[in-house]
């Protein structure tokens, strides 16, 4: 039996694709696509190998996007509009269902992005966060054009309820949603509006607005499910976070009844926000126990953070883990910081290192039999 996770060489962003079944009929879910380059570079290259192996249209059993950043839905995106200018490519992969929060959905349907909040006017991860909004909805659009079934099974967004989480099963895999939650998003709903009623005749505070989708619109609206595979004694588990923040992660477990009997003990670990401290706290390490943890990041905006990797290292003392990254090697400022900080944790512990080889497209973690 197969239970995958690899994690796709996606630079600074997220691409995931979730192997699971028999080994001869295993199915996939794909969650995000990386910034601007990973399509090409990493995911369709990918995408096609599992299509030449299995033979025939491949099924794509869900496409997640876990939220609006670019680093995250970009790459699906570029997959959608390959699907529907391609006959060849549609003759090759077979998207099932879609889950996708829009923009305008997450934040209903008061006001928009102000006009004047220009890409060309902000620094290049700003301008990527406003680029969002309409990439969302090109996605939805071409979904709808592709006959793409989205969110299914949800009144709209794929959310839950305030007390408990939603399950979906996808063939022998169940996706427990916990977030985002219902009434989070009502409250950011109406943050919204007067975020924007106080910002939308000052152009040049466009940055602020930036800010504020990237740090509240878009992480508090993550997808984050918990994935499981088999049962009893077989059963492995993994957490998949998008950019959420710890805090509401951890709240979503509580309402779902999955830290009723302590700490959650799970097989792997999806990091939120690419290491980000800004998400974490060490409280979601104590609550949190994964025998493997998979980072992708590559140093831009410093993560993973150093002091992230300090949590890790303080409050897991004495127990033994996998800390995977998709890269060895962190570029930006605080890119030696972060290699300094790896090399202590996989000198004096807790726990193992372990780095995607470089001249791979991903790195994989196997809880059940290897992928072949």
């Amino acid at each position: 039996m197969i239970f995958s996770l690899e994690a796709l060489q996606a630079k600074y962003g997220d691409g995931l694709l979730l192997h699971y079944g028999e080994a001869d009929e295993r199915k996939l879910i794909v969650i995000d696509g990386g910034p601007s380059g990973v399509f090409k570079a990493a995911l369709l290259p990918r995408l096609q190998a599992l299509q030449k192996e299995h033979g025939g249209k491949l099924p794509i059993e869900l496409l997640m996007v876990s939220h609006l950043d670019d680093d995250h839905i970009r790459g699906v995106l570029d997959f959608a509009k390959a699907l529907d200018g391609e006959e060849s490519m549609r003759s090759s992969f077979d998207v099932k269902a879609l889950w996708l929060n829009t923009f305008e959905d997450t934040v209903g349907t008061g006001k928009p992005v102000p006009s004047e909040v220009a890409p060309a006017s902000l620094d290049g991860h700003l301008a990527a966060v406003i680029a969002s909004v309409p990439q969302g909805q090109s996605l939805r659009d071409l979904s709808r054009k592709l006959g793409w079934s989205v969110n299914e099974g949800f009144d709209g967004l794929v959310t839950v309820p305030d007390d408990g989480g939603v399950e979906r099963d996808f063939g022998p895999l169940r996706l427990t949603v916990i977030g985002p939650r219902k009434a989070e998003l009502e409250k950011l709903r109406e943050e919204w509006e007067v975020e924007v009623a106080n910002l939308q005749e000052k152009p040049e505070e466009a940055a602020k607005i930036a800010e504020y989708l990237d740090n509240s619109v878009y992480n508090l609206s993550s997808i984050v499910c918990l994935a499981e595979f088999g049962k009893g004694d077989e059963q492995k588990r993994m957490l998949l976070t998008g950019d959420a923040r710890g805090d509401k992660i951890l709240l979503g477990l509580k309402e779902a009844g999955l830290l009723d009997d302590g700490p959650l003990e799970i097989d792997l670990l999806k990091m939120p926000h690419h290491g980000s401290s800004r998400n974490l706290e060490p409280e979601f390490f104590k609550q949190i126990k994964a025998k493997t943890m998979v980072i992708s990041a590559n140093g831009k905006f410093d993560n993973p953070d150093v002091e992230t990797l300090k949590m890790i290292a303080e409050t897991r003392k004495g127990e033994d883990f996998t800390l995977y990254l998709t890269n060895s090697h962190y570029e930006g400022k605080m890119g030696p910081e972060i290699e300094k900080a790896l090399e202590k944790l996989a000198k004096d512990g807790p726990g193992k290192i372990a780095f995607r080889p470089d001249d791979a497209l991903s790195l994989r973690v196997d809880l059940l039999d290897p992928l072949p």
